[in-house]
């Protein structure tokens, strides 16, 4: 296997993604042209004829995208698919796989990118060490884990929010918080609490993020 990989970086861009696609049984026309579309619309047209061991890290992950995309599977399978990713090229492959996901393509992928995987998937599968912890319908798990999470911006000294018995957990950044209330406790409450203290900017409730779960699940059960 890994000789092959050797083999393929030493290829050229275009004739890698042609002989890939002449595998799931495109014609040479049909995967030269599709391979072309692909890679003017993900910028890497000027590339076509380079070796893909002479491309960043990042275009090579474009590179085996549109290998994986090109010839228009009805299951696609993505392997961190965002990493090497600088921000505009993370969104630029977020919203392809939104447009196939709307053109029902069916698409299963591995992230450590919460926010993301948070705004994409219907149904999740979170692990930790190898071992499932959650599945299930997104919507329903954030139901299951509640929405008493704040956050909050304001000027002025919130060192007091510390001592505050119906925080459950507290994420300073300086002049905004992040804030997970105990499930006795409301946003009600809170506000009361501080608005004689705090010059309050803004407070917004929220549900609580995938990231978040996933640290509550699994130091759960490291404290088990």
């Amino acid at each position: 296997m890994p000789e092959e990989r050797g083999l393929y970086t030493k290829m050229k861009v275009l004739d890698m993604l042609v002989f890939l696609g002449e595998l799931h049984e495109q014609s040479s026309a049909a995967a030269a042209a599709s391979a072309r579309m692909w890679l003017k619309r993900l910028e890497l047209d000027s590339w076509e004829n380079k070796k893909v061991e002479e491309l960043s890290k990042g275009m090579q992950q474009k590179v085996q995208f549109i290998a994986t995309i090109m010839h228009q599977p009805d299951l696609i399978i993505l392997d961190e698919p965002f990493s090497g990713m600088d921000p505009i090229n993370t969104q630029m492959i977020k919203n392809i796989m939104l447009e196939l996901k709307a053109n029902d393509r069916a698409i299963m992928f591995s992230t450590h990118l919460m926010e993301v995987a948070e705004k994409i998937c219907d149904d999740i599968l979170l692990i930790d060490k190898g071992a499932k912890i959650l599945a299930g319908d997104l919507v329903n798990i954030k139901k299951q884990y509640g929405s008493n999470a704040i956050q909050l911006e304001y000027d002025g000294d919130a060192r007091f929010l510390n001592s505050l018995t119906m925080i459950e957990k507290i994420d300073n950044y300086g002049n905004y918080v992040d804030i997970r209330l105990k499930k006795e406790n409301t946003a009600q409450q809170l506000l009361q609490a501080i608005v004689n203290k705090l010059e309050i900017r803004r407070f917004q409730t929220t549900e609580s993020s995938l990231n978040d779960i996933f640290i509550e699940v699994v130091g759960s059960k490291s404290h088990v």
